[in-house]
């Protein structure tokens, strides 16, 4: 990601939910101003609660640079359950080339192991390289968003410069108020054609009452259905001991169950078959119903091969 930032030449679009100021964070900042000193034009987008990391100092040099910077549902009290939607996304998007998606935050916490949260280890992610047609469509959701946020025009971006085409068939799925259940339609419409296998990662697992269904009832017509999920080590106990609630009921429907044991396992990742989707939506009512996410959906052998 740094790489790409430092080869911009026209413009970067970087949205994220999680920023919190360390080294990492650090190395973005200084990567951001080099971009806009060569003349690119950089637009951030912040969520107000996820970037709460950021500290001041950041935010000013960022700001001195030129940069423009859009905070997201700033948080007020008398907003009430409107605080409660926040943007989720993690998106880094260069001259309409390429894109990273996936679930990584500017944190430490993806790198050192000293860090206050990444007890024994750095997290577990996963982050996702995007080329050709769908790197637009990761465009228009940014847009979207921005407009919204910002208030204002357009930015003008301009066409692609990597005539790559998208050799597989892929879509951006994005959720909002208007689509708030569209990645978890997609994830069950998915276990429900898998012939094979679906294997499902994410670090907060607390299902709908329809996805735990549709999980057992391929479980049974014997799909492998394997879920992993995080052990002791993780940034929410109290979501963990929730989500072990459900265990009992999946088990004696078949399928298999498995606690990552090394570190805090972050990612969000979900494999049917040759359907895959990676983004920043975990798979529980939270991200479902309150969060703007978006997964990057690819039919693909080769991809799940590796997935």
């Amino acid at each position: 990601m740094l790489a790409a930032i430092s080869s911009a030449h026209s413009y970067i679009l970087f949205e994220t939910y999680l920023w919190e100021s360390g080294d990492i964070s650090q190395q973005f900042v200084q990567a951001f101003i080099g971009a806009a000193n060569r003349g690119v034009e950089v637009s951030i987008l912040l969520d107000n609660f996820g970037a709460s990391g950021l500290n001041k100092e950041d935010y000013q040099v960022l700001q001195q640079a030129r940069i423009a910077i859009h905070i997201y549902n700033p948080i007020r009290l008398w907003q009430s359950f409107k605080n409660l939607h926040r943007n989720h996304r993690k998106l880094l998007l260069i001259d309409g080339a390429v894109a990273f998606v996936g679930g990584a935050g500017i944190s430490d916490s993806f790198v050192y192991s000293h860090h206050l949260f990444a007890r024994a280890a750095p997290w577990r992610e996963t982050m996702l390289k995007v080329q050709g047609e769908c790197v637009q469509d990761w465009g228009t959701l940014f847009m979207e968003t921005w407009q919204g946020t910002a208030r204002t025009k357009a930015l003008p971006l301009s066409a692609p410069n990597d005539s790559q085409e998208f050799k597989s068939p892929g879509r951006v799925l994005g959720t909002d108020s208007e689509h708030r259940n569209a990645i978890q339609q997609s994830l069950v419409k998915a276990i429900k054609k898998a012939k094979n296998e679906v294997w499902i990662v994410t670090p907060y697992f607390v299902p709908s009452l329809k996805l735990r269904r549709t999980l057992r009832a391929a479980a049974r017509r014997g799909v492998v259905v394997r879920i992993l999920l995080p052990s002791h080590h993780t940034d929410n106990a109290w979501v963990r001991r929730f989500s072990q609630r459900f265990y009992t009921r999946l088990l004696r429907s078949g399928v298999e169950l498995f606690e990552y044991q090394q570190r805090f396992m972050h990612q969000k990742v979900a494999l049917c078959d040759h359907w895959v989707t990676i983004g920043s939506s975990n798979f529980d009512r939270w991200s479902f119903r309150w969060n703007l996410e978006a997964n990057q959906e690819i039919i693909d052998v080769e991809l799940a091969q590796q997935v």
